[in-house]
């Protein structure tokens, strides 16, 4: 991975996500590979959820992931793959790139 794209959009320089608790989510076929993927570029999540994969987020699984946000540090990243950015319903992410209640959104660009 060289950067991370908010939800908005904007890329910015991985490096910007060192050293911030960050919290992923996903739904592709090895979870465990976006996490150890992470871990690689030094990036450690505080907290993980996993998805099966090609999963469909309803608006329950939304609220479930909103819940969970708040109870993260506010100046939390929650990072997921592009495929999950795409595919998560349009009203979970904000045009600003904040999701789920003031977290900011990282999507890990290869």
């Amino acid at each position: 991975p060289d950067a991370w794209m908010g939800a908005g959009g904007k890329m910015t320089e991985l490096e910007s996500l060192r050293g911030r608790p960050v919290a992923g989510f996903c739904g592709i076929g090895n979870p465990e590979a976006f996490r150890e993927t992470l871990r690689r570029q030094g990036i450690d999540p505080i907290a993980w959820r996993a998805f099966p994969d090609h999963h469909r987020y309803t608006r329950d699984d939304i609220e479930d992931l909103r819940r969970w946000a708040r109870e993260l540090p506010a100046d939390a990243v929650l990072a997921t793959t592009q495929k999950d950015l795409t595919i998560a319903p349009g009203a979970a992410f904000s045009s600003s790139g904040d999701i789920l209640q003031g977290a900011a959104s990282a999507t890990v660009r290869f």
